[in-house]
């Protein structure tokens, strides 16, 4: 964030103003979103490494992270894909 005068105000939506770019909510350069997906990207690459590192993503995770993958990299993540790629690491 640079050095807006929003980095003073209070807030009501701590969620939303976190989710989003940096700004207030109600500062004309707040972008909603922007924070979600870099934490969605975050998540996705923790999952993929964690993943190599053990025996694959478990069954139990593979929904949401395939939604995440397909917010975040625009398409949806494949088991065989994940697994040649966990293959490649090992």
């Amino acid at each position: 964030m640079t050095d807006c005068d929003c980095k003073l105000w209070g807030t009501d939506r701590p969620v939303a103003d976190l989710l989003g770019n940096g700004h207030h909510h109600n500062c004309g350069y707040f972008v909603p979103d922007v924070g979600a997906v870099q934490l969605l990207r975050e998540l996705v690459a923790g999952i993929k490494e964690w993943g190599a590192q053990e025996d694959g993503i478990p069954e139990w995770l593979w929904d949401a992270y395939a939604r995440a993958v397909f917010i975040t990299e625009g398409r949806m993540a494949t088991l065989a894909a994940v697994r040649a790629q966990t293959q490649e690491k090992q």
